[in-house]
């Protein structure tokens, strides 16, 4: 089943997803379900990937039911309506529930409008990724692979949020489940790519030098003139060296990393403690960019992160546009607090625990320096892309360096 990006329009991508269900998942009821008992919608808060939530409508006569809506922000709001019957919607749905698949899964396209036809930047194979998930899927820790296809899969759909949604990133809870779940996944014995990081960055560094410039000989607003010339003012200052020139001597675990540690990247979901509390657990989810590497450049890059989306949900929530001179780093209190966290989960699960560098100090070393690596591999990477003019990258590079230079003041200064 080939699909190309630029020939399939938003609703043949839905047309295809309902196929797709109807023809792959094992049970009869999706088998025998028509395309107008499928409801079929988007899930934008990714860029690598193309999402579509696809659920067997139930009805009983006239019903009203409640249906969620995802916006591009990545907030989830209930919407009710009201519909009338379809006729062979109760039995359907009353042999779904004797059957392992659910009544609603998520078709996964691999690709998107930002990374091309099949996610040109994913660093594992599709059959990998699929290993991977049914590793862990098996222990509870990721979604179910319930079918895969040329250019895609289906998963089970799981009702949680992504962890954007929660009114803190940085809260405890949030903090400890994060630790213990990244330090489960880094002490998997899993053969992955091992990726020399700091090479890829001195080639995206020297590749994204000439293209700045040239970015600059293109049509530019004066505005965005200003901010470009900022940006190139900033990629000939020699930051990868001066902080390669601060890590003499440190000692670093490599890993079984995700190294797509965004917050989009990790589901929030209902639980309860063992005294029977209901509480929040997370999940890691998107295993495509898995490598073996330094275990402080995937933790390096999770608070990076979580330093810009914090921002841009506060933004969102109080209907205003994301401000990167508002943005905030994430505290070393913070950062010492999950390293406690992953530390005490580490000691007990990993089989090769070395206390000369499985400790607070030199594990915050290895997130700091990694910390400032990984925002600089992203500005590289920002400015080599094809897109960074006609999708305004330079917006999101700017902020990067703000963030960059926010981190360098308190560390370096």
């Amino acid at each position: 089943m080939s699909l190309s990006l630029n020939c399939l329009t938003e609703d043949d991508f839905k047309l295809k997803a309902k196929s797709i269900c109807r023809q792959l998942l094992p049970s009869s009821s999706w088998k025998r379900a028509s395309v107008d008992q499928i409801r079929c919608s988007r899930i934008k808060t990714g860029q690598s990937n193309r999402l579509y939530i696809c659920e067997l409508m139930s009805y009983d006569g006239v019903n009203n039911r409640q249906q969620i809506e995802f916006h591009d922000d990545g907030l989830l709001s209930p919407v009710t309506t009201t519909t009338t019957s379809i006729s062979n919607q109760s039995s359907l749905i009353t042999e779904l529930k004797k059957s392992q698949v659910q009544n609603k899964v998520i078709v996964r396209f691999y690709g998107s409008e930002f990374t091309g036809e099949g996610n040109k930047y994913r660093s594992i194979s599709d059959e990998l990724e699929c290993r991977i998930l049914d590793h862990l899927s098996s222990k509870g820790r990721a979604p179910k692979v319930y079918a895969t296809f040329e250019g895609g899969r289906i998963d089970e759909f799981l009702e949680n949020a992504t962890l954007a949604t929660v009114d803190t990133l940085r809260s405890t809870p949030y903090l400890r489940s994060l630790a213990n779940k990244i330090a489960q996944f880094h002490a998997l014995q899993i053969e992955l790519p091992d990726v020399d990081h700091y090479e890829v960055l001195n080639y995206f560094e020297t590749q994204c030098i000439p293209e700045v410039d040239g970015h600059l000989n293109s049509n530019l607003s004066p505005g965005e003139r200003e901010l470009i010339t900022e940006i190139r003012n900033f990629v000939n200052s020699d930051q990868l060296n001066f902080i390669f020139g601060k890590m003499d001597n440190l000692d670093q675990r490599k890993v079984c990393g995700h190294f797509d540690l965004n917050p989009t990247n990790i589901l929030v979901l209902p639980s309860e403690t063992p005294e029977g509390r209901p509480t929040m657990d997370t999940l890691l989810i998107d295993f495509e960019n898995c490598q073996t590497g330094f275990r402080g450049l995937d933790l390096g890059k999770f608070f990076s992160e979580l330093s810009v989306t914090e921002n841009n949900y506060i933004a969102a929530r109080a209907n205003g546009t994301s401000s990167a001179s508002q943005i905030t780093p994430v505290s070393d209190a913070k950062i010492r607090e999950f390293i406690r966290y992953y530390l005490t989960e580490w000691s007990t699960i990993s089989d090769d625990f070395d206390s000369s560098i499985d400790n607070e100090i030199n594990l915050f070393q290895e997130i700091k320096f990694n910390l400032m690596l990984s925002l600089l591999g992203f500005i590289y990477w920002n400015i080599s892309n094809p897109d960074f003019l006609s999708k305004k990258l330079f917006n999101v590079t700017a902020s990067r360096i703000i963030l960059y230079k926010q981190f360098a003041k308190r560390w370096f200064s």
